[in-house]
């Protein structure tokens, strides 16, 4: 979630603007922790940063993501951390990375303004709301006996938690719509919501809730 902080600080720091609510705090030690507390200022913010090194520029987050996940089934799989299943996993939830990225592309297929790959790398930056959900996860997993982290979830928290999760970040798109490209707080609202529809149905149409729930119950017989 970190490792890219250092260079977007620098590049933001490089950018003049006579807000005060659009400079970055000094409690936000990384442009995804500010995204995750104040999206609307860090996006305007964001918005107008030098773009950096455009090679690596879209690819960084979702990769970083991506490995995130593998690591997450690796853990419910497991409880461990095994190059097979970490690598199973990143390749699946690429899947529906991907699936977002072209969501993002046919929402803003007619922007001109911003380089897509400056809108995936901006879009991603949001991400941390989930990548704070499925550190806890893992954690719970990590270091819990297989019988109490089903226990866990099975209480309903992870339903629970995930649908905040999923509200949480529904609104730091709609800020990232609001704030990077310009949208109308409808419009905005409009673009947010197709995306994840978008992708809930790439989910289902993938995976499928039968097989995700059959998965699910055969956990606790590991």
């Amino acid at each position: 979630m970190h490792f890219t902080a250092r260079e977007d600080a620098e590049k933001m720091g490089q950018t003049n603007s006579g807000s005060e609510s659009a400079r970055l705090p000094p409690w936000a030690v990384s442009p995804e922790v500010w995204l995750m507390f104040r999206p609307k200022a860090a996006y305007e913010w964001l918005a107008d940063a030098p773009e950096g090194r455009k090679n690596w520029t879209a690819a960084r987050r979702p990769v970083y993501f991506a490995f995130l996940l593998g690591c997450f089934v690796s853990l419910v799989a497991s409880q461990r951390l095994t190059l097979r299943h970490v690598a199973g996993g990143a390749i699946n939830g690429g899947l529906l990375l991907l699936a977002q990225i072209a969501a993002l592309r046919i929402v803003c297929w007619r922007e001109r303004k911003v380089s897509f790959s400056r809108l995936v790398d901006l879009f991603f930056a949001g991400y941390g709301p989930w990548t704070l959900w499925i550190l806890a996860f893992s954690a719970v997993w990590a270091f819990l006996p297989p019988e109490r982290a089903f226990a866990f979830g099975w209480s309903g928290s992870i339903a629970v938690t995930a649908g905040l999760v999923t509200i949480w970040s529904v609104y730091i798109n709609y800020r990232f719509f609001e704030g990077v490209l310009r949208r109308s707080k409808a419009g905005a609202a409009w673009d947010a919501l197709r995306i994840w529809a978008m992708c809930w149905f790439v989910c289902i149409l993938i995976f499928g809730w039968g097989a995700l729930w059959s998965e699910y119950l055969r956990i606790p017989g590991r």
